[in-house]
């Protein structure tokens, strides 16, 4: 950690998915547009299908990484995302933020998980877990949501790696 207090007096801090996150993505899929389109206009017209079916895969691509939101604020934490919807805590209202990689079969949502998230488990069981993909945020951004977790929750489990530069 670089040693700098993130101080949220009277700001927010808005963290969205990275550059690589975008590149990656928007590389397989689009990739795969771009030469199925080349081949449908050069080669045969019945690649077009190709590129329709190509091309919904990149549009849910930049979609989904647009909506990647994690906002930072002096009362609390948003995290908005095309499919889980808008998920906001106040910071109070944690009972305790874990960082989770892999899966388990028997964990609600199972397969379907990011498989490096940071989960925010709330005080009321009666509300969802926030389940964040930590893998689209940039390291710096990655750090400073650690960092300001562990000065706003009581209880806290991030693997000793994780701080590590």
């Amino acid at each position: 950690m670089s040693g700098q207090i993130i101080d949220l007096r009277g700001e927010e801090r808005t963290l969205r998915a990275n550059k690589t996150a975008y590149m990656v993505l928007v590389g397989m899929c689009g990739g795969l547009f771009v030469l199925s389109l080349i081949f449908a206009l050069f080669i045969h017209q019945t690649f077009w299908t190709a590129v329709a079916i190509f091309f919904v895969p990149l549009i849910l691509a930049v979609t989904w990484l647009h909506y990647f939101t994690v906002v930072l604020s002096k009362t609390g934490i948003l995290y908005r995302t095309l499919f889980a919807g808008t998920v906001m805590f106040e910071w109070n209202d944690i009972h305790d933020a874990e960082m989770k990689i892999g899966y388990l079969r028997n964990e609600p949502g199972g397969m379907f998980r990011p498989p490096f998230r940071l989960v925010l488990t709330p005080k009321d069981p009666s509300r969802r877990s926030m389940v964040i993909n930590v893998k689209l945020l940039s390291r710096t951004d990655c750090s400073e949501l650690i960092q300001v977790l562990e000065s706003k929750v009581a209880e806290c489990n991030f693997p000793t790696i994780i701080h590590r530069r």
